[in-house]
C-alpha cells in the first residue's frame, strides 16, 4: 500500500512540475509577460492615434511620409555609425521634417502632450521628486531625496519663498 501511495505523489509531482515549466513561470518572473503587455498598449495607443485621423489627414501623412524619408536617407543625410558602411537614416531629420509639416508622429505627439502636462504643473506649483545616488548598504540602495521640477530647479515654498530641499528623507530601494 505504501508502494501505491508513492507512485501517485510522484506522478503528481512530477505533472504539476510540467505544467509549471509549460506555464513559463521563469519568463513571467523575469518580466517578460509585464514587457510585452507594456509593448501592446503602446502600440494600442498608436494605432488609435493614426486611425483617428481624418482621411484627408492620412493622405497627407503618407506624402510627408514618403518626404520626410526620402529627406532622412539621402546619402549627405545619414548619421554615420560604427559598423554602417553607408551610415544610418537620419531619425532626428525625419522626427522634425514630419513636425514641421504638421503630421507630428506619435512619438512627437506623447512628447508635445508630455510637455504641456509639465508646463501645467509648473504653472500650478507643483513638484516632482529627483532622487540622487548616496550609497548602498546590504543590497540596499540609499538615495537622499531632493524636491526639483522636472528642469532640475528647486522647488519654492510659496509660503516662505525658500527652496524645498530635505536630505535626511531617505528613500530605500532594492537593489536589482
Amino acid at each position: 500500500m505504501q508502494i501505491h501511495r508513492a507512485k501517485t505523489r510522484l506522478l503528481l509531482l512530477t505533472g504539476f512540475i510540467l505544467l509549471l515549466t509549460g506555464c513559463s513561470i521563469s519568463d513571467w518572473y523575469n518580466g517578460y509577460y509585464a514587457e510585452t503587455a507594456s509593448i501592446r498598449r503602446v502600440h494600442k495607443e498608436r494605432n488609435a492615434y493614426y486611425e483617428a485621423e481624418s482621411p484627408e489627414m492620412k493622405e497627407l501623412r503618407k506624402k510627408n511620409q514618403t518626404y520626410c524619408s526620402d529627406l532622412a536617407s539621402r546619402p549627405e543625410n545619414r548619421v554615420a555609425r560604427k559598423g554602417y558602411k553607408n551610415g544610418v537614416s537620419n531619425t532626428p531629420m525625419y522626427t522634425s521634417c514630419m513636425e514641421r509639416r504638421s503630421t507630428p508622429t506619435f512619438e512627437t505627439y506623447k512628447s508635445m502632450q508630455a510637455e504641456k502636462r509639465r508646463v501645467e504643473r509648473r504653472a500650478r506649483g507643483k513638484c516632482i521628486g529627483s532622487c540622487y545616488s548616496h550609497s548602498s548598504y546590504n543590497g540596499h540602495y540609499y538615495l537622499d531625496a531632493y524636491l526639483k521640477d522636472l528642469d532640475g530647479n528647486d522647488c519654492i515654498d510659496k509660503n516662505t519663498g525658500k527652496p524645498i530641499s530635505n536630505p535626511e528623507f531617505d528613500i530605500i530601494l532594492e537593489a536589482l
